[in-house]
């Protein structure tokens, strides 16, 4: 076996050992249903913020979807975008239109120039929030019943300074956004989810969702700070546990529908993620090890690569279907087989040009990156509805 078989095998058994770890912790700790956090006081009022820019087909429907869920004690809705010619305005005005018995309040914030447009009009609508409890939506996720009740029984837990959710990429879409899908659902959240369960002071959140207590956000210094990076939910998660606190995992999935992306989109959206270079990709990691360990033509090196490659595959498979069965609930019988593909194909195209690439594009900007994911250039770019 050579020396570079060796490395990667070495590197495929970390990532599967890391893959069966993740599977093991969701298996054991997350659930769907069932009353979690601990009783505390009454709620004090919710102001949930949501920042917009541009509009897609299911935007108006994931607002209504806010508005109507239940929440305990007083609750204001506070839709933040740059300006009032963004298509997203009109479409809060309808939302605010259809419920005038509740607290809507819509925030031109103004431009976000060289910052992150996320970050901006989120601070911006902090600014004008009334309530001791903030909490931050993304425009494309889809919450349903509880979802926010159980997230404010986790902050009754005084050591949890915020509380996120993991994301479900659901339904259909074209081939872009079935490859953001099958990464987002079985590479990310598996690991992120795994992590922040098993590692209770794990320094990142997940940003879709959150809910923070306004006390946490004054200990850390406010929002406008993370608007200099497109890293700002990890830089968020790092503040919270500079203050000794404790970002909770909330045990719900928040919905988001299939990205309206072609495969070039797809692609595109994928390389905002720089966890591509991880060990999160067990079975290319073991297939080149295999290929390597032929080439050396050692019989016992290449059977121990190909029991390698078999071991990878079969965690990868095991913990989709996981997955789909304890935290989704979601039936799919070709998730499997495709994300197999996906390692073999998507991953090593991935890689090499994630490795060269220093800008992403995103909700109508694309950013010219430094160290650590800073920001030193925004463009606008056309955005299709």
């Amino acid at each position: 076996m050579s020396l570079l078989s060796r490395l990667l095998s070495a590197v495929s058994v970390v990532g599967t050992a890391g893959c069966v770890a993740a599977s093991a912790t969701l298996w054991l700790r997350f659930r769907q249903t069932g009353a979690v956090g601990t009783a505390g006081e009454e709620p004090t009022g919710l102001s949930m913020i949501v920042p917009l820019k541009g509009i897609d087909r299911r935007t108006e429907e994931h607002l209504e979807a806010l508005v109507a869920a239940p929440v305990p004690g007083a609750v204001e809705y506070i839709f933040a975008m740059e300006t009032a010619d963004d298509p997203a305005y009109r479409v809060c005005h309808r939302v605010q239109t259809h419920h005038p018995d509740k607290a809507i309040q819509l925030m031109v914030a103004g431009s976000a120039g060289r910052r992150m447009g996320k970050q901006h009009n989120l601070g911006a609508g902090v600014r004008a929030a009334r309530y001791a409890v903030l909490g931050s939506m993304d425009a494309d996720v889809r919450i349903t019943g509880d979802t926010l009740a159980v997230g404010l029984s986790v902050l009754a837990d005084r050591r949890v300074g915020v509380a996120y959710y993991l994301p479900l990429y659901r339904g259909s879409g074209p081939l872009g956004g079935t490859v953001v899908a099958l990464y987002s659902n079985y590479y990310y959240a598996l690991n992120m989810a795994g992590l922040a369960l098993l590692w209770r002071d794990a320094p990142f959140i997940i940003g879709g969702l959150w809910l923070m207590p306004r006390t946490t956000l004054e200990r850390i210094g406010g929002l406008e700070q993370f608007a200099g990076t497109v890293s700002d939910d990890a830089a968020i998660g790092r503040a919270v546990v500079r203050q000794g606190l404790r970002p909770a995992l909330v045990p719900r999935t928040v919905a988001m529908p299939m990205e309206e992306l072609d495969l070039s989109g797809g692609i595109r959206q994928l390389l905002k993620w720089m966890t591509i270079l991880t060990l999160w990709h067990p079975v290319f990691w073991s297939a080149a090890a295999a290929l390597t360990g032929v080439q050396g033509r050692s019989r016992a090196g290449t059977m121990r690569s190909l029991a390698l490659c078999g071991a990878a595959t079969t965690a990868r498979l095991a913990s989709v279907a996981l997955l789909n069965r304890r935290v989704y609930g979601i039936a799919g019988r070709r998730w499997p087989l495709i994300a197999v593909a996906y390692e073999l194909l998507g991953a090593p195209l991935l890689f090499g040009v994630g490795l060269f690439r220093s800008t992403i594009a995103w909700r109508g900007r694309r950013y010219r990156l430094g160290a650590h994911g800073t920001i030193q250039d925004v463009t606008d770019v056309p955005r299709r509805v």
